[in-house]
């Protein structure tokens, strides 16, 4: 762009406000053209590629964190069910175990029954803000408990910021009865994913930048090159 500006300065001074191009400069120019626009195309499809990827890869740790969770706290659920039918409060000790899985695993998770309804969360702030539903939304509902689909995500959002949850159904031993669900949240990958993204990004636009230089040097050298004998010709 500073190029093709001095450029367009150089020939309207000449001129007189006049744009006019020589024939070497116009060579330059579409020799410029040639090398840059699949490098510019290159580089936002590269991109774009980094984004899917990173998206996949974190659809792939939801899966397996959710899994993990899942086999962890299958008894654990099934113990706070029987106590709540003999009861009615398990939340205290469920409450607790699901903090100690979200430190040990480095996952934000939150667990809710078979009919949607909250009964513990690593991060329990969220719901007394109202920043998040107590409730399962109707999505959740309807491909997890409704639909029975084994792994579901979501975009949800939080404030400003939009984040994926992952939704894993906990069933009972036998897998006749849905005991809960787990939602899990990426609210702490989100900037890490971003950041790599970035890094990969910024590195790719110094290559390119630097290519870019090399093309100008070459366009330039060539554009002089096939000027002359014509310019001599003339």
């Amino acid at each position: 762009l500073i190029v093709i500006a001095l450029l367009i300065v150089r020939q309207m001074a000449a001129r007189r406000l006049r744009f006019t191009l020589h024939f070497r400069d116009r060579i330059f120019l579409i020799v410029l053209g040639i090398a840059l626009v699949p490098l510019v195309v290159v580089t936002y499809v590269t991109r774009d590629l980094l984004a899917e990827r990173a998206q996949v890869e974190q659809q792939d740790r939801l899966s397996r964190d959710a899994s993990v969770i899942k086999d962890r706290i299958t008894r654990k659920i099934e113990l706070a069910s029987q106590a709540s039918e003999r009861t009615g409060s398990d939340k205290n000790d469920l409450q607790s175990d699901v903090e100690y899985l979200s430190q040990v695993i480095g996952r934000d998770f939150s667990v809710y029954d078979a009919f949607g309804r909250l009964r513990a969360s690593s991060r329990p702030e969220l719901y007394e803000s109202s920043l998040l539903s107590a409730t399962l939304n109707s999505a959740a509902v309807e491909e997890v408990i409704l639909g029975k689909r084994s792994f579901f995500t979501e975009p949800v959002e939080i404030g400003s910021e939009t984040y994926d949850v992952g939704y894993q159904p906990v069933t009972s031993a036998g897998g006749d009865k849905l005991l809960a669900v787990l939602a899990l949240a990426t609210m702490d990958e989100k900037p890490q994913i971003e950041a790599e993204i970035a890094r990969t990004t910024s590195f790719i636009y110094s290559t390119f930048a630097a290519l870019g230089l090399i093309l100008l040097g070459i366009g330039a050298l060539f554009a002089a090159r096939v000027a002359k004998p014509i310019l001599e010709l003339i």
